[in-house]
This record gives C-alpha cells, structure tokens and sequence, in this order.
C-alpha cells in the first residue's frame, strides 16, 4: 500500500516512474521483512510462554498456533467461499435467504401456534409447508442427460446445495424440527407430521452425494436414531447422511451403530 501510494504522488509530482520497478521492489523488501520477522517471531513467543503471568502466556500460545497455521487457516477460511457468478444464483440465494430466515421464525414462534387450533395457527403450519416446499424446487433440476444409461429425470442442484450450507440452512431444519417436538407431546398432529417428513426429505436433498454436507448433517445423526420408528423418514435421513461416507459409523457408540448398520441392510 505505501508503494502504491509512492508511485501515485510521482505521478501526481510529474515524476518518471515505473510501477513494475516499484511493485518489485516492495515485494522484495516485503520478503525480507518476512523472513526476518518469521525467524524471531517463534522463538520470541516460545520465550514468552515461560512466564509465570497467565494472560501473557495465553496470548502468546494463542498467537504462535495461529502464526504456524496460518496457511491452514487461509485455507480453512477461503474452502467454503462461493461465488455467485450469475444472476439465476443470486436470484435463489436472495429467495434462500429470506425463506430460511423466514422458517427459523416460525419455528422460533411454534409454542404461539402449536395447538392448531385458530385459523391463524393453521396458516403458519401452511407457511411452513410451502416454504419447505419452495426450497425443495430449488434443489431439484431436471436432469438433462438424454442418453440410455440415465438413471433419473431429475438431479439435485449443487449449487443450491452449497448455497444452503452457506446459509446454515440444516441449523434452521433443525431448530424447526426440535420446536416440533418440544413440550413432551406423546401423539404428533398428522399436520406435524407432514411437516417433519418434508423437513426431513429437503436434509436428505441437501446431503445427496455432497461429503460436506453431510458432515455438516452428521452431527445431529443421533438426533434421527432416537426417533427411527415416529414415522417422519428418519430412517431415510440416516442412511443419506452416511450414504458414501460410511466411516463415520466410527464415531458412534456401539448401539447407535448396530442401529445404523441393520437400517443400511433393510433400506
């Protein structure tokens, strides 16, 4: 920045100047800085570690994980960027963003409607249902492979699906789902129902052939197990999670796991 700044008061000042020249003259003073900062710079924190003042210590530790990784923090950061190069996806992700906002609210309000019992309370079941129904047109495409091995007319949409997990759309699937069971309720309302089975058809939607997707899912996995047999597709929602991925049964206890392992052999 200061080089820049350097070359634009030169050329204001009528100068002779060469931005290549400067550009690599700062890129090469900006590497010896570097190099000299990152030999010090470890063994001065490695010296602070040894005081006795914990917030010193604490800082200092804090300081040299992040200097060591920074690449793995860079990339970390960057892996799940996506652009939006084209208005078809700025157009979804704009109706995304105000359908997911719109369903966590909902779900955040379900004690207000959870009887069912007024007309308004059974417009925000609806809402919901067409807001769970939206998403899942945009997840869907047509599948334009015209050959003889096609296996489906239709395909889901990568790049909703990316979109979504962007979004933090499962944690909104999620915190409708919990709301819906909330309150010790023994009998589901066949409405309630419905609802969960569309919720969990769009998780399953979201996780199709996507790893990342899926270990974003994973951790609610038990979550599904503790209610395979309610009848709201659970069972379904388990085996697209692990679907390809089935190394993941390693983090489960060994009854969830048995679990998983004899829904795999029947579905």
């Amino acid at each position: 920045m200061q080089a820049f700044d350097n070359w634009c008061t030169a050329l204001k000042n009528k100068q002779h100047c060469n931005a290549v020249d400067i550009f690599q003259r700062a890129l090469s003073s900006e590497e010896r800085i570097s190099s000299e900062l990152s030999k010090r710079f470890d063994a001065v924190l490695l010296d602070l570690l040894m005081y006795s003042d914990t917030n010193i210590t604490h800082t200092a530790l804090h300081l040299l994980m992040i200097h060591t990784s920074h690449k793995d923090l860079f990339y970390s950061t960057f892996e799940n960027i996506q652009v939006i190069y084209s208005p078809r996806i700025e157009t979804i992700c704009q109706h995304l963003t105000k359908m997911i906002h719109e369903l966590k609210g909902l779900a955040e309000m379900f004690e207000i409607w959870c009887e069912l019992e007024s007309e308004d309370d059974i417009k925000s079941a609806n809402r919901v249902q067409e807001i769970l129904h939206a998403i899942k047109g945009y997840l869907i495409k047509r599948n334009d492979d015209q050959t003889l091995s096609i296996c489906s007319a239709t395909l889901v949409d990568e790049e909703v699906q990316n979109l979504m997990r962007n979004l933090d759309a499962m944690t909104a699937f999620m915190t409708l789902q919990e709301a819906l069971y909330d309150g010790g309720r023994e009998e589901l309302k066949p409405i309630v129902c419905d609802i969960l089975k569309l919720c969990n058809e769009l998780i399953c939607l979201f996780v199709k052939t996507s790893e990342t997707n899926q270990n974003v899912a994973f951790k609610y996995l038990e979550w599904f197990v503790e209610r395979v047999d309610d009848n709201i597709n659970s069972s379904m929602t388990i085996r697209t999670i692990l679907e390809g991925n089935r190394g993941k049964l390693d983090l489960l206890g060994c009854f969830h796991c048995m679990i998983v392992i004899v829904l795999f052999s029947v579905l």
